[in-house]
C-alpha cells in the first residue's frame, strides 16, 4: 500500500491512457483477427513481424506501468537519474540539436527542409502556434519527444519540483524547433504534390516522428519497451533507434536506376558522415567558445574515426555498450546503471584523502547518478565560474 500523493496522479494517467487507447486497440484486435488481413500479412511480412504488431499492442496498453520487480523498480530510477545527471540543463547538447536536420533532409528531401526553414524563421512563433493548433503530435510534442525525458518528466510532475521539471527546457526547446521546421516543410510539401489538408497534416506529422523520433510507447523499439533493467540498458537510444530506422528503410528501398543508388548515397551520407563532422566541428567551436581549448592530439580524421564509429555502434542495442571504447574512453557500463563505477570512482578519491577538484568532480558525478540533479552542467557552470574568477577566461 503506498501512501503517497504520487498514486493519485499515476491513476489519472493511467485513466487518460486507457480512454485515449482502449478504442484504438479493440479495432486493431479485430482487424489483424480477420482472415483475409491475417493471411495477407503473413505472407508479405513473415510470422516474426506479425509477433511483432502484438507486441507492440501489449506494450502499448501496458504503457509504463511500473515492474512489481524491485530491482526493476531500481534500474528504471536509476535509468532516470542517469538522464537527468546527462541531460538535465545540458546546454552543449542542447546546442547540437539542429544537427537532426539532416535526417529531415533523408525523410522530406532538400528544398522541403530549405522551405521547412525559411518558413520557420520568418516567424518562429506564430510558425510554432499554427502548428500546435492543427496538430496533436506537435501540441504534445514537448512532453513525448524522447522516451527518457518524458518517462522522467511524468515522475516528476508528480512531486512538484520545480528546478528538476526545468532541468529539459533547454534541448525540449531546440528539438521543438527542429521539430517545428520539420513540420512546416513536409506540410508545405503535401499542399504542393495536392494532397489534402487532412493528409498533408498526418503526413507531416509523420514526418517529424520519423525523422526526429518520438518517445511515446508506439514510436519505441521493442527493447526500448522493456521495463526495468532492459531501460537500463536502452537509456538514450531515442537517436540511435531512429537513426538505424531512417538507415533500414534506405536500404530496403527499391532501386532500379542510378538516380535511385545516387540517391541512396546521399541520404546514408547525410545519415553518418555529415552529421559526424558537423558534431566534431560544433563541438570544438563550442568548447572554444566557453574558454576550453582543442588542442588534444587527435587529428581531424581520427576525431571523425572516433565519433563515426561511436556514432554507428549506438544504433544497435548490445554493441553501442562499446561506443566509448571507440572514442577511447573507459567502458563505463550501460548508461542507466553508471552510478555504479561512479560510485567505486568517487570512493577511490575519498580514500586518497585529498581536497581537490578531482575529488568533488567525482562526489558530483556519483551524486547525480545515485540521487538524480543535473550533475553534469552544474559541474560545467562550477568550473566556468572558478575560471573567470581566477582570470583563466572572460567568457561569461
Amino acid at each position: 500500500l503506498k501512501l503517497q500523493f504520487t498514486v493519485l496522479y499515476k491513476h489519472i494517467n493511467d485513466v487518460n491512457h486507457r480512454l485515449a487507447w482502449e478504442k484504438t486497440l479493440a479495432d486493431m484486435r479485430r482487424l489483424l483477427a480477420h482472415p483475409e488481413v491475417k493471411e495477407s500479412l503473413s505472407t508479405h511480412l513473415g510470422p516474426q513481424s506479425v509477433q511483432a504488431i502484438h507486441s507492440m499492442m501489449t506494450d502499448i496498453a501496458a504503457s509504463d506501468m511500473a515492474s512489481r520487480k524491485w530491482f526493476d523498480g531500481l534500474c528504471e530510477k536509476l535509468a532516470g537519474n542517469a538522464s537527468l545527471s546527462m541531460m538535465g540543463f545540458n546546454i552543449k547538447t542542447a546546442l547540437t540539436q539542429p544537427i537532426g536536420l539532416t535526417q529531415t533532409a533523408v525523410v522530406i528531401g532538400y528544398k522541403a527542409t530549405w522551405d521547412g526553414m525559411q518558413t520557420f524563421y520568418k516567424g518562429p512563433k506564430e510558425i510554432a502556434e499554427i502548428a500546435e493548433s492543427k496538430s496533436k503530435v506537435m501540441r504534445t510534442r514537448a512532453l513525448t519527444w524522447n522516451q527518457n525525458v518524458r518517462y522522467l518528466r511524468a515522475k516528476l510532475s508528480a512531486t512538484g519540483s520545480v528546478i528538476d521539471n526545468a532541468a529539459f527546457v533547454p534541448m525540449t526547446f531546440m528539438q521543438g524547433a527542429i521539430a517545428t521546421i520539420t513540420r512546416a516543410g513536409a506540410y508545405r510539401k503535401g499542399l504542393n504534390e495536392h494532397m489534402e489538408e487532412a493528409d498533408a497534416i498526418a503526413y507531416a506529422d509523420q514526418a517529424v516522428l520519423t525523422s526526429q523520433g518520438g518517445g511515446q510507447t508506439k514510436d519505441l523499439a521493442s527493447a526500448q519497451r522493456g521495463k526495468g533493467d532492459m531501460r537500463a540498458f536502452t537509456a538514450f537510444y531515442n537517436y540511435g533507434n531512429t537513426t538505424l530506422g531512417l538507415a533500414h528503410s534506405v536500404a530496403v528501398r527499391e532501386k532500379t536506376t542510378k538516380a535511385d543508388y545516387a540517391r541512396a548515397l546521399n541520404d546514408y551520407m547525410l545519415l553518418t558522415i555529415i552529421p559526424t563532422i558537423l558534431l566534431v566541428e560544433l563541438t570544438a567551436v563550442i568548447n572554444l567558445a566557453v574558454g576550453g581549448d582543442d588542442d588534444d592530439d587527435k587529428s581531424f580524421i581520427e576525431k571523425m574515426g572516433r565519433e563515426g564509429l561511436a556514432s554507428m555502434l549506438g544504433w544497435f542495442v548490445g554493441l553501442r555498450e562499446f561506443a566509448s571504447v571507440a572514442m577511447g574512453f573507459d567502458y563505463q557500463g550501460p548508461a542507466g546503471l553508471r552510478v555504479i563505477p561512479a560510485l567505486n570512482k568517487a570512493a577511490k578519491q575519498v580514500a586518497q584523502g585529498e581536497n581537490d577538484t578531482a575529488l568533488w568532480r567525482a562526489l558530483n558525478q556519483f551524486g547525480g547518478l545515485a540521487f538524480g540533479y543535473s550533475a553534469t552542467q552544474y559541474q560545467r557552470t562550477a568550473e566556468g565560474a572558478a575560471a573567470i574568477a581566477e582570470g583563466e577566461t572572460i567568457n561569461p
